[in-house]
């Protein structure tokens, strides 16, 4: 196999591990998130303002966290299918097939390529 293939597939496990990583960091935060969505929809249905709940202190960052929960996984995840798209691609796997392996549009994956 040649050089830059194994250089690729190394380069895609880690990649993978990054993703993994985030989405642990994701699982973390997703749980705060959760009970404070609960939270933020206990006071509403109570009434409260939703400026006065969301200045709350304990609330004031469930859209900033939900925010970096996102970016994370946007992040993560694109890392590494760019790196397992040219890892399948040095392998000598076809556009088309790595576009069903992913479950993506070979119009992706050529833009990936890019």
């Amino acid at each position: 196999m040649p050089e830059d293939a194994i250089a690729l597939r190394r380069d895609a496990s880690a990649a993978l591990g990054a993703l993994l990583n985030a989405i642990k960091e994701n699982h973390r935060d997703e749980e705060k998130l959760v009970a404070r969505v609960v939270a933020l929809q206990q006071l509403l249905e109570r009434g409260t303002p939703v400026i006065t709940a969301l200045s709350s202190k304990s609330l004031a960052d469930t859209l900033p966290l939900l925010s970096r929960i996102l970016r994370r996984s946007m992040s993560a995840s694109a890392t590494a299918r760019r790196a397992l798209v040219l890892a399948m691609r040095a392998e000598g796997v076809s556009i088309l097939a790595i576009a069903r392996a992913l479950g993506v549009s070979h119009q992706r994956i050529s833009n990936i390529l890019r």
